[in-house]
């Protein structure tokens, strides 16, 4: 592993309040969630496409404040889920 979850905690929470986290600048964290060229909302949908940012799978939540953002992985007897 090349991070403890406490780190992992750190990163995940700049998503909520870029400014107090470790990128500290909210471009950043914008880039990392930007919807790829390409990859559009179909007209009508009753719910929003999810898609894959830089390193981040999001969710856009027109009802809520911000998106749900993501990212998954596992190891050989091992998984992880950040929300």
């Amino acid at each position: 592993w090349i991070a403890s979850a406490p780190d992992l905690a750190r990163v995940i929470s700049t998503f909520d309040h870029p400014k107090l986290g470790v990128l500290k600048d909210s471009a950043i964290v914008n880039q990392l969630t930007q919807r790829p060229t390409g990859i559009a909302p179909k007209e009508g949908a009753k719910s929003p496409v999810t898609y894959y940012g830089l390193g981040f799978l999001v969710r856009p939540n027109k009802e809520a404040t911000a998106n749900t953002i993501w990212h998954n992985g596992r190891l050989d007897g091992t998984s992880s889920m950040m929300v």
